[in-house]
């Protein structure tokens, strides 16, 4: 879903051409972080009897994608 119109769109992807790359990093990796963050609450939330590892196992099929997490995890159960 995106409600930005395109102009606003447009005027942001210029504002974040003109910054700075460190700038850009250090946002990009502070909204990564938020958003895991907001991932592990919902999952948290969404299972409120699961053990620390399968918390951590639907955060993995959540945060890699299903596919992902099957490679890495191997034959363990997402949720």
């Amino acid at each position: 879903m995106n409600d930005t119109s395109p102009a606003a769109d447009a005027l942001q992807m210029e504002l974040y051409a003109r910054m700075p790359a460190r700038k850009r990093v250090r946002q990009a990796i502070t909204r990564s972080a938020s958003l895991r963050r907001m991932v592990w609450q919902r999952v948290v939330e969404a299972h409120p009897a699961a053990s620390a590892d399968q918390l951590r196992l639907a955060f993995a099929s959540r945060w890699l994608g299903e596919e992902l997490a099957e490679r890495v995890y191997g034959g363990a159960q997402h949720g």
